[in-house]
């Protein structure tokens, strides 16, 4: 027996000896060429060893080629898809025996591998022939399992390019390095990579824990490391490849410049991220693909102008949804979103801004609560706390605060050309916020523009062409003069204002406001207790007075202002009782002469571009009836008390320069218990309709106009004197001829003086003027001219003008030597 086993061992000796050295006795033109046709047939291509090739059976079957070449199909520029260096396996002979194969080594070197497509879409890389797909469809014989481990599996100086004609792509790995380990199929698989992409270096790591738990759709742990100067990231966790692959675990992501890992990407993104700067993110990751969930433990984007922080959930399905806290810091808005590329001029006021909030919902329908929002810029300080929703036309509810010193640059910037003025220099809002974007209202708001201030709501709908502004205010003080670039005052002696109004305001929006002030001044024009309603659609302001007091008043009515034409145009119908005339007229017009109170009506129109405009292109109509006042300058009782008739006043002498002087004065007044007016008003010139002064002893007919444009006055006053105070008046006449009173020039200094027309032409009819004087009357004026003459003639000596004077007109020369010399004084008599 014990031979038995010695010859049997001896024998397995021979033929191990014989099978270690069988290959070295078998030339090597055999093995290239059964290794060359093998793969020829099988990859439907040449494949071509041009170096050594090696085969050894003990102690492993090991094989070694030298130079392999796969060349390319006809029609490809390159003769050859793959070359190697060299190509090195080992497999362990005893484990095959037991149906194991575990490979010691399998090493592929200096292998370039070129995958080309074709403009015709024809591409090298399918290999193959028909007759090598036919057997491939057989199901393939296996005689039981067999279990494979691998100590050691390199790629080594690798390339591999590939060049898609058709579609314009082109990539190519050089430089490649691959290792990889397998014990078993149990036992963790190890796998390095690295190399150059595109000419960027990178390195991998792959560690699966059970290979075999993942081939048998079961769950398995995997860790992965990737890095490039592009970036770094990481993922330890577990996959399970089921119908739907499952992952789930922790992962770390740094990436030091966002536009560089776009850039090399190739995205087309809708921004320029280089002033994004660097993303980092870690936290956590589960997914049932395609459906992912990151839990961020920090998503961070830091660049020169923007800081951004995200800690929270970030579902990736169809909608993407948020559910976390964010931070927000920039530090010029408007500059980040121009190197960005983005066409925002709203943002250009806007600088330093900062958001914090929690965030949820879908990205394009994201809800911020508990936002706090603030930008801190030169022009704008403003600050938003509460709620604020993306969805839809958005919903804003919170507390808002905005204010700017630099209101005109502010309003240049987003784009609103203002004419120069010192108007809109500052505002101020505070309030709390409701509504939607384009239609937001605020409540139990304040609010400032330049020096006024109000309370109350507030909203602005901003789906129209402008933006309309609805308001419900109460006011303290409103001064409107500085909008009109100049003073309302017309007191001056320079006359009307020419410079243009500014009424640029009136179209930066429209606007429906019911309001209340304390005061609303306009210049020298004060209104108190005003309440009124306004409408201003495309520049033209309708403003409806439910009451104001003004000139110690109480007015209703409605004003409108259009500012809409290249010519403004204005229109007013106001009513008033108890005004003060005297200070309505001296603040309006610089007419200071009538006194009294009562009731005012006005109904005028006009259009222009200055104050000067305006008041020369007047129409309409206004009235006046006043009580207990007077009209200053004259006092027309004493003028006349003395006699009925001018006649007796000459012929008595009681009409002197001493009585006339206190009659015709700055100090003197004509007092009336009522005062009647009507004005009808065309192109400025208002024609008197009808006046009426009456008093105790006096009552006063007048007509006439009043050139409002101009500011000068024609008027004729015909008194009548009731010297018994019992009704038994007799008017100021010439041989039964009334002498009105004439009120003449500018209104700010006006004369007061007799009529000498009227009477002339009263008296002339078909006779010369001295036939028409005749009598005791023409003794009186003769006597008094010819006192006027000689001391005309004293004063005058041989003055040849003053001959030529009185030979013309000797009639109404005559009246007007005799009375104008009374009642047209010198100013220093």
């Amino acid at each position: 027996m014990k031979r038995i086993f010695f010859i049997a061992g001896g024998i397995l000796l021979v033929l191990l000896g014989a099978i270690a050295i069988l290959p070295f006795l078998i030339p090597n033109s055999v093995y290239k060429t059964q290794i060359e046709t093998a793969a020829t047939n099988a990859l439907g291509r040449d494949v071509t060893v041009s170096g050594d090739v090696s085969i050894s059976l003990l102690p492993n079957i090991s094989a070694s080629l030298q130079d392999v070449t796969v060349a390319n199909p006809e029609g490809f520029d390159d003769p050859d898809m793959i070359t190697a260096g060299a190509l090195r396996g080992s497999v362990k002979l005893l484990p095959l025996l037991s149906r194991r194969v575990e490979i010691s080594e399998l090493t592929f070197e200096d292998a370039d591998v070129s995958l080309i497509r074709l403009e015709n879409g024809e591409a090298n890389w399918e290999l193959g022939t028909p007759e090598a797909e036919k057997e491939s469809d057989e199901p393939a014989k296996t005689g039981g399992p067999f279990s494979a481990s691998i100590d050691r599996a390199s790629l080594r100086n690798a390339s591999l390019v590939f060049d898609d004609r058709e579609a314009g792509t082109y990539y190519e790995l050089k430089d490649f390095d691959f290792e990889t380990a397998l014990r078993a199929a149990d036992k963790p698989l190890t796998a390095k990579a690295k190399g150059v992409f595109q000419d960027r270096a990178f390195s991998a790591t792959l560690v699966l824990t059970t290979p075999q738990s993942l081939s048998e759709n079961r769950e398995t742990e995997i860790e992965f490391n990737f890095g490039s100067d592009l970036g770094t990231t990481s993922f330890d966790g577990r996959v399970h490849l089921q119908d739907a692959v499952s992952v789930a675990g922790t992962f770390d992501l740094n990436v030091p410049q966002v536009s560089a890992l776009a850039d090399y990407l190739e995205l087309e993104l809708p921004v320029n991220p280089s002033p994004l700067g660097a993303l980092k993110a870690n936290g956590r990751v589960t997914a049932d693909l395609p459906d992912i969930t990151l839990d961020f433990e920090a998503l961070t984007l830091s660049g020169e102008g923007v800081d951004a922080n995200y800690a929270g959930a970030f579902v990736l399905d169809e909608t993407m949804n948020l559910d976390g806290t964010a931070k927000l810091t920039l530090r010029n808005a408007y500059a980040l979103s121009q190197q960005m590329g983005l066409n925002l001029p709203q943002l250009a006021p806007i600088q330093q801004v900062s958001v914090d909030a929690k965030v949820t919902g879908p990205v394009e329908q994201l809800t911020f609560n508990q936002l706090d929002a603030r930008t801190n810029s030169p022009q704008i300080k403003a600050s938003y706390n509460g709620s604020l929703s993306l969805a839809g036309a958005g919903n804003v509810n919170g507390d808002i605060s905005a204010e700017s010193n630099q209101l005109r640059a502010l309003l240049t910037q987003l784009g609103v050309t203002l004419s120069p003025g010192e108007t809109l220099g500052s505002f101020h809002v505070n309030g709390r916020a409701s509504g939607s974007f384009d239609n937001i209202r605020l409540d139990n708001g304040t609010y400032k523009l330049d020096d006024s201030s109000a309370s109350g709501s507030l909203g602005a709908d901003l789906t129209g062409l402008r933006p309309k502004v609805q308001a419900d205010l109460t006011m303290g003080a409103m001064d409107l003069s500085p909008f009109l670039s100049q003073s309302s005052s017309s007191g001056s002696s320079t006359g009307w204002s020419e410079t243009p109004l500014d009424l640029e305001a009136l179209k930066l929006l429209d606007a429906d406001l019911s309001l209340r002030a304390d005061t609303i001044t306009i210049g020298d024009i004060s209104l108190e207790n005003a309440d009124l309603n306004a409408l201003l659609e495309d520049g033209r302001l309708t403003a409806v007075f439910d009451q104001f007091t003004a000139f110690s008043g109480l007015w209703s009515g409605k004003a409108i202002v259009n500012a809409k034409p290249s010519v403004p145009g204005m229109a007013f119908n106001l009513s008033a009782d108890n005004v003060a005339a005297n200070t309505l007229l001296s603040t309006l017009a610089g007419f200071d002469k009538l006194k009294g109170t009562g009731a005012m009506s006005v109904n005028i129109t006009s259009e222009g571009a200055s104050i000067n405009q305006i008041v020369n292109q007047l129409d309409g109509n206004l009235a006046l009836d006043l009580s207990d006042g007077a009209l200053a300058g004259v006092n027309l009782g004493q003028l006349v008390r003395s006699a009925g008739s001018l006649q007796d006043a000459l012929s008595n002498d009681q009409l002197s320069l001493a009585t006339l002087g206190n009659a015709v004065s700055p100090q003197a007044e004509t007092d009336f218990t009522a005062f009647e007016a009507s004005l009808a008003i065309n192109n400025g010139i208002g024609r008197i309709q009808s006046l009426k002064l009456v008093n105790s002893v006096l009552n006063v007919d007048g007509t006439g106009q009043i050139n409002l444009g101009g500011r000068t006055l024609d008027v004729k006053l015909t008194p009548s004197v009731d010297k018994t105070g019992q009704g038994q008046a007799s008017t100021v006449q010439l041989n039964g001829v009334p002498v009105p009173l004439r009120i003449s020039g500018s209104w700010l200094s006006p004369k007061f003086t007799p009529d000498f027309a009227s009477v002339l032409s009263a008296l002339s009819g078909s006779e010369s003027i001295e036939d028409a004087i005749t009598g005791e009357i023409g003794s009186i004026l003769s006597e008094a001219a010819g006192r006027k003459k000689n001391q005309t003639d004293e004063e005058a000596g041989s003055d040849p003008e003053a001959s030529e004077e009185e030979a013309e007109e000797p009639g109404e020369r005559l009246l007007r030597e005799a009375l104008g010399g009374i009642f047209d004084r010198p100013d220093d008599e």
